[in-house]
């Protein structure tokens, strides 16, 4: 009987006797029964979408999982195909597979235009039992943006492989993991790193008024302006006039400095005098004296200190409590 699958066969035949000693001879028999079983791994090759100029590759193996030799005598270019996909590391062929073994090699494709591919490669063997063997192909090459993608960023595909390029504006990447793009947005609160630029908080008068900004410096040596203009109104009983002005941030290297420009009424210039640096500013007001004055506040971080995304609150009030 021949069993329905390849490989060993271990069976015996029996033998009747008409001797009393030995009455029964069993007599091993051993073959094997040879199929070849040839595969190609993987069965296609489809290398998505590419961004164009790239040359991607694809390895394939050729294998021999069946019992008995095969010869493979051919890995050939279908039609066109060798305009757009080509082959590298093909052994010497004729080559010889015996059970269990197998070889690789690579197709690469040439996306150097704006187009999709496809071909195919066919394996061809010796000897009618085995038949060819078809690794169809294809992909795509499109512009770089389309290729790879990232948050908040452009790409760049200049080295053959996707890559962060440039922030959109406003967008910072301070962790320096591709995968994530440009994680840390600018706070819009804030609108320039000089005080012409400053976000104005409008006028304080000093009844306990209060205002508040609210941003972020991830940029290294960037700086974000506030102003606002603390009003002197004049008072029967007593002058309440007192400016306070509080920094917080988990972020210890964010720091501020406050600089005051006395003025009976608020002007749209920036000068930067009376310099006080800290996280924590108060200026008190006189009876006698008119207290008004422009307010310019620089939020920046210290020189040795990397970026970070961290927020900062910048509170401030007019007014007695």
């Amino acid at each position: 009987t021949v069993p329905g699958r390849a490989g060993p066969l271990d069976a015996g035949l029996q033998i009747s006797t008409n001797d009393p000693t030995k009455p029964v001879v069993f007599l091993p028999l051993r073959g094997l029964l040879t199929m070849p079983n040839i595969s190609v791994s993987p069965p296609r090759g489809d290398f998505g979408i590419v961004a164009k100029g790239w040359i991607p590759s694809k390895t394939f193996t050729v294998r021999n999982d069946g019992f008995g030799a095969v010869q493979v005598t051919a890995v050939e270019a279908e039609g066109g195909t060798a305009a757009n996909f080509t082959l590298e590391g093909l052994p010497p062929l004729p080559a010889t597979l015996d059970h269990g073994q197998s070889f690789a090699f690579l197709i690469k494709l040439r996306g150097d235009f704006l187009a999709s591919y496809s071909g195919a490669f066919l394996i061809t063997f010796a000897g009618p039992e085995v038949s060819p063997l078809r690794i169809p192909l294809s992909g795509e090459a499109v512009p770089c943006a389309q290729a790879c993608t990232y948050r908040n960023a452009a790409p760049r595909c200049d080295l053959g492989q996707c890559a962060l390029g440039t922030c959109n504006e406003g967008w910072f990447d301070l962790d320096g993991r591709d995968s994530n793009g440009c994680e840390c947005q600018k706070a819009a609160t804030t609108s320039g790193a000089y005080c012409a630029q400053a976000i104005n908080l409008g006028v304080l008068p000093d009844d306990g008024s209060f205002a508040k900004a609210v941003g972020n410096i991830p940029a290294a040596g960037a700086e974000d302006w506030i102003r606002f203009y603390a009003a002197d109104v004049a008072h029967f009983e007593a002058d309440t006039f007192s400016v306070a002005i509080d920094l917080t941030s988990v972020d210890p290297t964010i720091q501020m400095c406050v600089y005051r420009y006395d003025t009976a009424v608020e002007i749209p210039e920036c000068h930067i005098v009376n310099e006080v640096c800290g996280r924590t500013y108060r200026r008190l007001g006189s009876a006698i004296v008119e207290d008004g004055a422009n307010f310019y506040i620089k939020v920046f971080r210290t020189m040795t200190s990397a970026p970070t995304c961290t927020s900062y609150n910048v509170a401030v009030s007019n007014g007695k409590k």
